[in-house]
């Protein structure tokens, strides 16, 4: 896949997010964000390791959709993604980590359209977090 398609399909694929939880950005609190973007990053990861991209434009992408999609500023964009990098390493958030692997396991149902699977385990996901029902240890 070229990478300019690559990055369309990173942006699509955050668009669609909102699409299939049918629900707009500005009504999404801060931590429904991150938790959405590092769900994103996962599902973003397959689809980049899928398609034999580079990591460095695989993080690219990354930037460019929160940036562009979720409209963060350049630092907040930093800042969101060295959270979500520390998070793939011990000692990182526990609840990005399980955002970004679920985003990688629920990628191949988004991809053969099946939006109700995505749609239920996203908005369960971020219920369980959001209401504090899951604790980081």
């Amino acid at each position: 896949m070229e990478e300019k398609i690559f990055l369309v399909e990173c942006k699509e694929l955050a668009k669609n997010l909102f699409e299939i939880l049918e629900i707009e950005l500005e009504e999404l609190t801060e931590q429904e964000k991150e938790l959405l973007i590092a769900y994103s990053f996962g599902m973003i990861s397959i689809m980049a390791e899928e398609n034999q991209i580079l990591l460095s434009i695989q993080y690219f992408a990354i930037e460019k959709v929160i940036m562009e999609v979720f409209q963060y500023s350049k630092q907040k964009t930093i800042n969101i993604i060295k959270n979500i990098l520390d998070s793939t390493e011990k000692g990182g958030s526990e609840i990005f980590r399980i955002m970004i692997y679920q985003g990688k396991y629920v990628y191949p149902k988004y991809k053969d359209s099946n939006y109700n699977e995505v749609y239920d385990r996203l908005t369960n996901l971020i219920d369980v977090i959001v209401t504090g029902e899951y604790k980081e240890r």
